[in-house]
């Protein structure tokens, strides 16, 4: 019994350090990523319904937190006018775009 415990023990073990190194190095830094995205919108198009990440990244929970952020601190028009996200194909060889949902985790998306 003790020998599966510690098999047990190191499995758990592997798979958080695993969780903990997901989130240093992908989720966490796609944050920034994604308010430099809605930063420069207007600059892509005056409507603000794009946003172009540098680089592809985990971005669709933060997008939701970062317009509700924004538009509790005045900028109203941010939340939920994204409707589409392009970034770079993960190959280097060409573009990608998704539909923003319209929640966290469905189906539906905001696009007209």
């Amino acid at each position: 019994i003790n020998v599966r415990f510690q098999s047990a023990v190191s499995l758990t073990g592997r798979e958080f350090a695993g969780a903990v190194e997901a989130a240093v190095n992908s989720w966490w830094p796609a944050r920034a990523i994604v308010a430099e995205a809605l930063d420069s919108a207007a600059d892509l198009h005056p409507s603000r319904q794009i946003l172009e990440l540098k680089r592809p990244c985990p971005w669709q929970s933060h997008i939701f937190q970062l317009e509700s952020e924004r538009a509790a601190a005045s900028d109203e028009e941010v939340e939920g006018t994204a409707k589409y996200v392009i970034f770079p194909d993960s190959k280097g060889d060409g573009w990608r775009i998704q539909a923003v949902p319209f929640e966290e985790g469905s189906f539906r998306t905001r696009r007209p």
